[in-house]
């Protein structure tokens, strides 16, 4: 295709998407940084993905690419979590890790960050060692029920459903958390 016709699909999906775009990935992230550099990256991925190849639905294509994104940057967040709490178990300071993983000097942004380790490194705490185990190997080793399954001689259902209830649990335990935090700020 040529440049100019390349162009113009960029721009025209651009103009009809970028503030839907943005609701769409403010809405799933919290920090207001991190959703403006996804959002830059799925606008500059259309535009060199369009060089490359052919699109047949671009604006769903440009949604798709940015569920990925958010789902990869919750990830990330969750890797962070086993790290904390992997440190904890071979009684490493929680404090050296922390220094590595701050990101700002801000004394109230420390003080939060605290808070939400803790409800998070709780809340994990709070499930069984079946849920937590579930929440571990699929969403963050990646693994697949198919997988598991196969390694603990069950059922694919057997892992489907622990994960979805210990979702559910870390959800309410996180929602009253983050009710709580709110209502003290």
């Amino acid at each position: 295709m040529p440049k100019k016709g390349i162009d113009q699909i960029f721009d025209n999906v651009y103009v009809s998407e970028c503030k839907r775009l943005s609701g769409f990935v403010h809405k799933r992230l919290n920090n207001m940084h991190d959703a403006e550099d996804i959002i830059q990256e799925v606008w500059m991925r259309l535009h060199t993905t369009l060089r490359e190849q052919y699109i047949h639905s671009p604006k769903a294509w440009v949604y798709t690419v940015a569920r990925n994104k958010i789902i990869d940057y919750h990830r990330k967040k969750t890797k962070l979590i086993l790290l904390i709490d992997q440190n904890k178990e071979h009684g490493d300071s929680t404090s050296s890790l922390k220094q590595r993983l701050q990101t700002t000097d801000s004394y109230e942004t420390e003080v939060s960050d605290e808070m939400i380790w803790q409800a998070i490194n709780k809340a994990m705490e709070n499930l069984s060692a079946k849920h937590r185990e579930a929440i571990i190997e699929i969403d963050i080793n990646q693994k697949t029920y198919k997988e598991l399954a196969q390694e603990s001689n069950t059922n694919m259902g057997t892992w489907l459903s622990r994960n979805h209830y210990a979702k559910q649990k870390l959800q309410k335990y996180l929602r009253y958390f983050y009710e709580e935090f709110l209502r003290n700020m």
